[in-house]
């Protein structure tokens, strides 16, 4: 396994930086589809049909997107609709598998474990893009799905924690709402974006500044609501806080057993700095369900192998990425500044 995920710079008009990730990551991007078309176990008919569907939905909000996904689809030598079903893999899942996160208000800290299938560890990339205005970003993502995880060059960061809710997702997926909120010039008008794009959907996003302002959003199908005003630390696993519609119990548990464990953590390391939220996001204590979690098998038998992927975490008042690859608790954190993208350890 290599140390650190690829750097894929991509830059111009959406059409041009779409070409550039589908020629890029064309070998990526066709595993990508195959694990995935082995994961939802849908058929061509379907595949069409779904890609079509949220084809047009983002049109209505965002035909940049679609731009930009019709090119790299096509520089890929994939159909379109494969790329537009891998972005909205989130509604087609809407299992509680990924993740844990933490903000450091007083320190403009936002970071996150990124729990998922060990297939993708070493398909995931990290996306620097330039827009044609010269806005700046740096997301950590799968190949084909242009946004997730990440910061921007105006000292925003999101980070995202997927939740289960039995309603049918429709609209804009959750994958292009962190994009739209990725280019977003201050965290008011991202806030606004996320409350306001149609849709119905199943996640939570958790939005930061440089400004030691942030704000969390839960979404649960039709509904969605931001949580209370949020304090110097904040925290946010795999199930609902807002609202209880997740019982302790069961596939849950993980996720409510990682929340107290997070909170127990920050009442005793009460220094906000980067040493302690990369100490927090790899603790082991509970060895049952750590937060930091080695690859294993889990409830859900067709994810295969499941545990953290990567360890982010954003310095916004400075405009830093640091990224631990996987789960061994000794590899680099390597570091990467979003407005130049020019890696240093």
């Amino acid at each position: 396994m290599s140390e650190s995920f690829p750097l894929i710079r991509l830059t111009g008009s959406p059409e041009q930086r779409g070409a550039s990730h589908g020629h890029q990551l064309q070998e990526k991007i066709a595993a990508t589809i195959e694990f995935y078309g082995h994961l939802l176990n849908i058929k061509e008919r379907e595949v069409l049909d779904i890609g079509r569907y949220f084809q047009q939905q983002i049109q209505r909000q965002f035909p940049a997107y679609c731009e930009e996904i019709e090119a790299l689809a096509s520089a890929a030598e994939q159909i379109p609709e494969w790329i537009y079903v891998l972005n909205a893999r989130s509604e087609l899942i809407s299992q509680s598998l990924e993740c844990s996160t933490l903000t450091f208000r007083d320190a403009c800290l936002l970071g996150q474990n990124w729990d998922f299938c060990e297939t993708l560890q070493d398909l995931a990339v990290l996306l620097h893009i330039t827009l044609e205005n010269g806005h700046q970003l740096l997301t950590l993502t799968e190949p084909g799905i242009i946004g997730k995880l990440g910061m921007n060059s105006r000292g925003l960061g999101c980070c995202v924690n997927m939740l289960h809710y039995k309603r049918r997702c429709e609209g804009i997926p959750l994958h292009i709402v962190l994009r739209s909120l990725l280019e977003a010039t201050s965290l008011e008008q991202a806030r606004e974006l996320a409350f306001s794009l149609p849709g119905s959907r199943v996640g939570s996003i958790t939005a930061a500044n440089n400004q030691n302002q942030s704000f969390c959003i839960e979404y649960a199908g039709e509904r969605s609501w931001f949580l209370s005003p949020p304090g110097r630390i904040n925290i946010h696993t795999n199930h609902y806080l807002g609202h209880r519609l997740n019982p302790e119990s069961g596939a849950y548990q993980n996720s409510y057993e990682r929340l107290r464990t997070l909170a127990r953590l920050t009442s005793i390391f009460t220094t906000q700095n980067l040493h302690t939220m990369f100490r927090l996001l790899s603790d082991r204590s509970n060895p049952v369900y750590p937060v930091n979690r080695p690859c294993q098998t889990n409830d859900f038998s067709a994810f295969g192998n499941v545990g953290t992927l990567a360890t982010v975490v954003m310095e916004l008042s400075t405009g830093v990425l640091h990224i631990r690859k996987g789960n061994d608790l000794g590899e680099k954190i390597i570091s990467y500044p979003v407005v130049d993208s020019q890696q240093s350890i």
